[in-house]
């Protein structure tokens, strides 16, 4: 009785006592006099369970009892991860929204734009990260016309006296003095160490909550794929770890200082002295260049050629900013007005806190929580 005529009452006892099967009598009986709490705005009741299985367990008992016997299969909206009872499969949210297909259009649409440009920012950040990593092939620098035709004809040529060249026909070895970086004492100083932070960092492109949403419609929306979009070269790599192990041509390096050699070259890399434009212009010989100037140039190269990957890079990830809130907009519409059209909104204390929003939006008048010792405030 006081939990009828009470704001808000709490049923205690240990385990076995029939805490549960009072609460599914209490909502029975609530159910069977639904016009007395749900007002001419049809608002639903909301069932929480801190488990996914008790939840199941609570919403499988209560569907078994008299009052539901004629229950529609949009009387009950079942809100969380996938049932793992089938006979509750027909109530779950994702169920649900693919009966208003216009609605799921638009959602798929848009998830399809965030897979799209999500999957191009990835490219990028690789594409940029390539260049800080390792040594790109002069190739890609001529296809890019950031080396002239004439500087690209000196580099490939090499020193007369050099005859001998890698697999993939790179100058760059020879020409950076790349053997020489291993007389280098300085290979764990903390300058090495500060090239990490000069990577595109993988950080999470979306939060939590979204990842999640999008995780849930993966199974009905990873289907519609977006065309990828044309993105700039992919580097051709001149040298990294894996071409110095295998290449005979690197045979003189050791395997156990390989990775103290990339390590220099990063450091090199992350450098911020660079030529400018203008000094490149008076550049007549490339091979009469100091050691020091080449990896100048090369330096040069690199920030020609990452300088528009990061302004597309920009772009794509203020696309995906509008296009995360155009998915998430659309797709709190529709979940509200599942849940508003619903008798029972039945989710765990997780989803309860995810869609937060919503649940204030459909303001269920009655709720019922079952293990609520473990629920935070």
């Amino acid at each position: 009785m006081l939990a009828l005529t009470k704001e808000n009452s709490l049923i205690q006892g240990p385990p076995g006592t029939g805490k549960t099967t009072i609460g599914i009598r209490i909502a029975e009986l609530l159910l069977h006099n639904k016009h007395a709490w749900r007002g001419h705005k049809q608002v639903p009741m909301l069932l929480v369970s801190y488990t996914n299985h008790a939840l199941d367990q609570f919403l499988q008992l209560l569907l078994n009892t008299p009052v539901m016997a004629n229950c529609l299969t949009e009387d009950v909206v079942r809100v969380g991860s996938r049932s793992e009872i089938e006979d509750l499969e027909k109530f779950t949210l994702k169920s649900h929204r693919k009966k208003y297909r216009t609605h799921f259009c638009q959602i798929g649409a848009n998830y399809a734009q965030l897979k799209s440009t999500e999957r191009n920012i990835v490219e990028l950040k690789e594409y940029v990260n390539c260049y800080k990593a390792c040594l790109v092939h002069e190739i890609t620098f001529r296809n890019m016309e950031i080396i002239p035709s004439w500087m690209y004809k000196q580099l490939a040529e090499g020193p007369d006296s050099e005859r001998h060249r890698p697999w993939n026909e790179t100058s760059l070895y020879i020409w950076l003095k790349i053997r020489s970086l291993l007389n280098r004492k300085d290979l764990s100083s903390p300058r090495i160490q500060s090239t990490r932070s000069d990577y595109v960092q993988e950080k999470d492109i979306v939060n939590e909550d979204l990842e999640r949403e999008l995780d849930d419609d993966e199974d009905e929306l990873g289907a519609i794929i977006m065309p990828q979009d044309n993105l700039a070269e992919r580097p051709f790599v001149a040298i990294d770890d894996g071409i110095l192990r295998e290449d005979p041509f690197y045979r003189d390096i050791k395997q156990n200082q390989i990775s103290a050699l990339m390590e220099s070259i990063k450091q090199e890399l992350s450098v911020k002295d660079r030529m400018t434009k203008e000094e490149t212009e008076k550049i007549i010989n490339i091979w009469h260049l100091t050691t020091v100037d080449r990896w100048r140039l090369y330096r040069y190269w690199i920030y020609e050629a990452t300088f528009p990957l990061h302004q597309q890079l920009h772009q794509h990830e203020r696309e995906y900013d509008n296009a995360s809130r155009r998915y998430r907009e659309v797709r709190n519409l529709l979940d509200c007005k599942i849940m508003k059209d619903a008798c029972i909104i039945a989710m765990t204390t997780t989803a309860a806190s995810r869609y937060t929003r919503t649940l204030k939006v459909v303001a269920p008048t009655v709720v019922i929580i079952e293990e609520a010792a473990q629920v935070s405030e």
